[in-house]
């Protein structure tokens, strides 16, 4: 057995109007995603499935919307002072994987 910690939970997630895609893909509605890995964030700029978000922060406001399972968890970020989003931001963008071993 292998743990990895990729940081996600592999499931789909209803986001909301706000960051509905134009298509459903293959009978998933247009405005549910599954969870990305959060390892490698940092590097992964800009954000949300369409490039709409240029920051974390931004990324974080635009869950927040209508229909969103993750508006609450997006109401409590943004209600953090500056020095708890900045630990949070921190955090996330802390998440790596190890380097990769390449034998050649």
């Amino acid at each position: 057995r292998w743990l990895v910690p990729v940081f996600s939970d592999f499931k789909r997630h209803k986001m909301g109007d706000a960051l509905k895609g134009l298509y459903n893909e293959r009978g998933v509605p247009a405005d549910t995603y599954m969870t990305r890995r959060l390892w490698g964030l940092r590097k992964t700029s800009p954000y949300l499935h369409h490039g709409g978000a240029l920051t974390f922060e931004e990324a974080i406001h635009a869950h927040g919307g209508v229909g969103s399972e993750a508006k609450e968890a997006a109401e409590q970020y943004l209600t953090l002072n500056d020095d708890e989003k900045s630990s949070v931001r921190l955090l996330v963008t802390s998440l790596s994987r190890g380097p990769a071993i390449r034998i050649r």
